[in-house]
């Protein structure tokens, strides 16, 4: 499926799902970071389907970042390196440890850049509860061996690129997806009549 440039890649995911599901409901859902955002993979996920995509990496300029810090949504409480503990509201919300907690901290150097009688922050995300998930599935033997089934699909995707070339070819995208259906049938038979 073809869609304006100007459209986010987590747009495409409800049009791409209604493709899929002319052939069956999907039981695993491989995909590209940039799809997490949709609505529709919570759907998905509520609904038993196995979510499989590299999470979004964690950076805080060599310091301390969110995976070192123990998140416990059950339990509405963050604990960080240093075991302090700090209130969690929910999804989307932001834990805020306290500068009296903070301040005297022996890692602080490594934890926050904060201005003294400042704490730490931690900004949980609204599916924080699925980038744990990927968190840990990705430190896992399995779960790096179902990332690496992504592979197998950019392998066919940079082949569909190299039949299409990098540019559209009509103005529509209805007349694109055709092209791209037609570029994916011919690396489907490029791919056949090399395994022959």
């Amino acid at each position: 499926m073809v869609l304006p440039a100007n459209v986010p890649e987590q747009d495409a995911l409800r049009p791409l799902l209604a493709d899929v599901q002319r052939h069956g409901e999907p039981a695993e859902l491989l995909i590209d970071r940039a799809y997490l955002g949709s609505p529709v993979v919570e759907e998905l996920r509520h609904g038993g389907v196995a979510i499989t995509a590299r999470p979004w990496p964690s950076r805080n300029a060599g310091r301390f970042t969110k995976e070192d810090f123990d998140i416990r949504l059950d339990r509405g409480q963050v604990t960080c390196p240093a075991d302090q503990r700090a209130p969690l509201h929910g999804l989307g919300s932001v834990a805020h440890f306290p500068a009296s907690a903070c301040d005297p901290c022996s890692l602080r150097a490594r934890c926050t850049v904060a201005a003294p009688g400042s704490g730490r922050s931690l900004t949980i995300h609204p599916q924080e509860d699925l980038l744990i998930e990927l968190r840990r599935a990705k430190k896992t033997p399995e779960g790096r061996a179902a990332l690496r089934q992504r592979v197998g699909i950019e392998h066919s995707l940079a082949r569909i690129k190299g039949v299409q070339g990098v540019r559209a070819r009509y103005k529509g995208a209805r007349k694109n997806t055709l092209d791209l259906r037609r570029c994916a049938a011919v690396a489907n038979l490029q791919r056949l009549a090399r395994a022959a």
